[in-house]
């Protein structure tokens, strides 16, 4: 079920962080659980890492903007392996967005206290990292 994905792709320059986008071939990460309910620990806490350090840089990207879309349906397991955030603005990723847009998605992912325009803290990100 492998398909082209535009992601997320991050620059370091010291403590400075620049956004790309590219196209990567891989797995929505619901669907990669679907087909390989064990994954091995090592890889689990290797994702887990990714997953932070992506969420960071997106952070420091966007002036400390929220993700928002931070869930099993956003992610990507590229061909390498590796997690990726999808660029949930570009019109290629609307079947994930419509993913993500069905009930279950959102009471399991979306904190229900949210309020989207509140604040500038990572308290979505956290909720739905943790989730």
């Amino acid at each position: 079920m492998e398909e082209m994905y535009e992601v997320l792709k991050f620059i370091e320059h010291g403590a400075h962080c620049r956004q790309s986008m590219d196209c990567v071939q891989g797995t929505i990460l619901l669907d990669y659980m679907k087909e390989n309910p064990t994954v091995e620990k090592t890889v689990l806490l290797r994702w887990f890492r990714q997953l932070c350090v992506c969420v960071d840089q997106f952070h420091r990207c966007r002036n400390r903007q929220n993700y928002r879309y931070l869930n099993p349906c956003s992610i990507l397991v590229a061909d390498t392996g590796k997690l990726l955030l999808l660029d949930m603005e570009a019109p290629d990723n609307e079947t994930a967005m419509k993913q993500m847009q069905k009930r279950a998605v959102r009471s399991h992912f979306v904190k229900p206290v949210y309020d989207i325009g509140a604040g500038r803290n990572h308290d979505a990100d956290l909720y739905a990292y943790g989730k």
